[in-house]
């Protein structure tokens, strides 16, 4: 069975620019932290997994 298409993240100006502020905050819950580097890394077409 082939495997399932990958569907490319698209952000837009005010989400990229929030998602690293996040990634980067020392306040900001470590889970949060790490989505927002997984989105970021997706976004950029990083194949995760």
């Amino acid at each position: 069975m082939p495997s399932p298409k990958l569907v490319p993240v698209v952000l837009s100006e005010p989400e990229r620019s929030v998602l690293p502020r996040w990634s980067r905050r020392r306040i900001t819950l470590q889970a949060l932290a790490l989505r927002s580097r997984i989105v970021l890394r997706c976004a950029e077409g990083d194949k995760i997994g």
